[in-house]
């Protein structure tokens, strides 16, 4: 809770209030032996800031990491409008203190994945072989289950907005003058048949398999952004790369062979853009990186199969802890469920400017309606006047439509020049759709065009229907 710090006249009006006149009164109802008196072992305590240098202190003892996540302890401010709205208990979950993975999706929505979390922070997976051989005995019970296609464990799972990125050197490469490495890109650890469950197709080489452990031959699959990224005009398989180096012990990683291209996903959201991507055998992660990324994040399960979803969930719960009973399973979802969650923001900014621009809509054929109205009521002399020299109905009722809609024309082409200019500013909230897609402004342009056209035809006919005889007399 915050520091609340209570002054001597503080405590003595509080005392005062409940009729007590110091505080160790409030104790003398305990008798004296049952009283401890002063803790020889505990410290007297400290104020503020006291215990803000101490922190400091201890502090600047640790040893530093690389914080690719967020991670680490520094000086911030907190706004008290903040601390007040945060510490609610309505906003509780039994999972608050890390809810970085409620977000957690995939680039395309498919009713038949699932995922799930399960932590292994537990001392019976402190190494990268433990780990593994827990995986692996667990994806082969998994996908052994009825209607299960494929399996498979990553660190992060796509789509998700968020992930780890880590530098990378190219054996043969330089880097460009005054860098240190070659790149900087997402980081992924594998295991199972990733890139089978999300259907991500191989594009040259090949997938990681049941050889590639902790005793091969180094390896990295790259995604296909990447390769055309760093190798534009070279095949990059057989290319090697030594991914932090020079970060510190616990990144400490061999030099790797590219062994494969898969297609590109949207790794890091699906508003973020194409990510390059390198993929690495969860087998062959160093125990520093798989140290601190267990600690961090939960692992992330990816099940594709057919038929029910909540028989499949029971089925492969059943799975993982019959190989560990003691293993949490947790946020077990749909993909489209999760994939919903990553973009619910801007779902939510697009739905409060459709409505907004159905009320405009809405708006601008009541004006245009308005405006004819009164262009007929004023004009009702002359249509008399037409019509009594030999003008019909049809020819009233196009020339009134014709002038409507040659200011709706107008007007539409204005709106659509200033909306290609302007949609621009709404490209963070559109996915595979361009700021300036012709298809969608001519969409646009058609709706408006027959508002536009409704809006004009209702007085053009009440125009057409009047009586020359009265429309001579009116004044």
């Amino acid at each position: 809770m915050p520091f609340i710090p209570h002054t001597e006249a503080d405590i003595a009006s509080m005392l005062a209030s409940i009729g007590a006149p110091t505080i160790d009164a409030l104790f003398e109802e305990i008798p004296a032996v049952l009283r401890s008196g002063k803790l020889a072992e505990v410290p007297d305590g400290m104020n503020e800031m006291q215990v803000t240098r101490l922190m400091g202190e201890r502090a600047a003892l640790d040893t530093p990491l690389l914080n690719f996540i967020g991670a680490g302890s520094y000086e911030h401010h907190i706004p008290a409008a903040v601390w007040q709205i945060a510490t609610r208990g309505e906003f509780y979950t039994a999972y608050t203190p890390y809810q970085a993975e409620a977000s957690q999706g995939t680039l395309q929505v498919l009713y038949e994945y699932q995922t799930m979390m399960t932590s292994l922070t537990s001392g019976a997976y402190s190494t990268t072989g433990k780990i593994d051989a827990f995986t692996t005995e667990t994806l082969r019970r998994i996908e052994s289950i009825p209607g299960v296609e494929a399996a498979a464990t990553t660190v992060v799972l796509p789509a998700v907005g968020y992930g780890i990125d880590l530098p990378f050197n190219i054996a043969g490469k330089p880097p460009a003058k005054g860098g240190q490495y070659n790149g900087d890109e997402q980081y992924r650890y594998v295991a199972g048949h990733y890139f089978q469950a999300f259907r991500i197709p191989l594009m040259r080489g090949r997938r990681f398999t049941e050889t590639d452990t902790g005793n091969s031959t180094p390896v990295v699959i790259i995604n296909q952004n990447m390769a055309k990224h760093y190798w534009p005009n070279q095949d990059p398989i057989g290319q090697v790369i030594t991914i932090g180096q020079g970060l510190g012990p616990q990144f400490a990683d061999p030099p790797r062979q590219i062994v494969g291209v898969v297609g590109t996903v949207k790794e890091t959201g699906v508003a973020n853009g194409d990510a390059a991507v390198m993929y690495i055998p969860a087998a062959q992660v160093p125990q520093g990186m798989m140290d601190l990324a267990r600690q961090l994040l939960p692992l992330a399960w990816v099940v594709r199969g057919r038929g029910d979803l909540m028989a499949l969930r029971a089925a492969v719960e059943r799975q993982i802890q019959t190989v560990d009973a003691t293993m949490t399973v947790s946020h077990v979802e749909p993909m489209e469920k999760v994939l919903a969650s990553t973009v619910a923001r801007q779902n939510f900014n697009m739905l409060l400017l459709s409505i907004f621009a159905a009320i405009a809509l809405l708006l601008a054929a009541i004006g245009i309606y308005g405006v004819m109205s009164y262009s007929v009521e004023q004009r009702t002399q002359e249509i008399g006047i037409r019509m009594a020299l030999g003008s019909s109905r049809a020819d009233v009722l196009k020339l009134m439509l014709s002038q409507g809609l040659k200011l709706a024309g107008i007007g539409v082409a204005i709106g659509l020049t200033l909306a290609y200019l302007l949609t621009r500013f709404l490209a963070s909230l559109l996915f595979s759709v361009k700021a300036g897609d012709p298809w969608t402004l001519a969409a646009v342009a058609a709706i408006l065009a027959l508002a536009a056209l409704i809006a004009t035809y209702i007085p053009a006919r009440r125009a057409a229907a009047t009586d020359p005889g009265q429309a001579l007399h009116c004044q």
